[in-house]
């Protein structure tokens, strides 16, 4: 399920059994260029993809656990993490941002 409200720049996908933490998966072929966590809220990972004519960056959110390290390179469908609720959240699910690599690093989350 989709969530969008105005404000809120990112996509959220909710799990079907949004209480069971499940895999999260890399979009496209990318490497790892940013990963914060935090031990009580945020834990993202950021996918940069510089392939053929389109440079963006995929930001992948609210994830439980991270299994990717910094400067990896990811296929598609490799596995990045886990998704989960940490944060200021009620359900297990996926924030989901994609972004020109041009943007504005002060805003990466609001």
């Amino acid at each position: 399920k989709k969530y969008w409200r105005k404000g809120h720049s990112w996509l959220d996908y909710a799990w079907p059994k949004a209480w069971i933490p499940q895999g999260v998966f890399c979009s496209q072929k990318g490497m790892v260029s940013f990963i914060w966590e935090d031990k009580n809220r945020w834990k993202y990972v950021i996918v940069r993809h510089t392939d053929d004519w389109l440079f963006h960056e995929t930001i992948y959110a609210h994830l439980s656990t991270i299994e990717c390290l910094l400067w990896q390179y990811l296929l598609a469908w490799d596995q990045l993490g886990m998704s989960g609720a940490p944060g200021n959240v009620q359900w297990v699910h996926l924030h989901l941002c994609l972004r020109p690599i041009n943007y504005n690093k002060n805003n990466i989350i609001k």
